[in-house]
């Protein structure tokens, strides 16, 4: 079994970062999209910012089996970092689905 080192541990916490912050501009892209009606886009960049989000959240699995396996993980401000933005990214995105389907229902732009 492998212990999980100070540089894995950058290297994780690094990639929930990008794939959290990839969805996270991704979800801007969809409400920017849903509000010019464009709905089918709008699904296209929630899709994406899902798989985003997926990818993120697989790496940070990886991270708790090996504490389950009672592996000794060092804890950094980078990873509670990594946490933070993931769990922002998902709750975004929860968020960005209801605010489409309110968009969807009441429709047209007032300027």
């Amino acid at each position: 079994m492998e212990k999980t080192t100070h540089f894995n541990m950058v290297e994780i916490a690094t990639n929930v970062i990008v794939f959290a912050g990839n969805a996270r501009n991704l979800i801007m892209k969809a409400l920017n999209a849903a509000y010019d009606e464009d709905f089918e886009t709008a699904r296209e960049y929630m899709d994406q910012a899902e798989n985003e989000l997926r990818a993120a959240h697989r790496t940070q699995t990886e991270v708790i089996q090996s504490e389950a396996r009672g592996e000794k993980l060092e804890i950094s401000l980078l990873m509670n970092h990594a946490q933070d933005t993931l769990m922002a990214a998902m709750t975004e995105l929860n968020l960005a689905k209801q605010l489409v389907r309110m968009i969807q229902k009441f429709g047209g732009k007032q300027d």
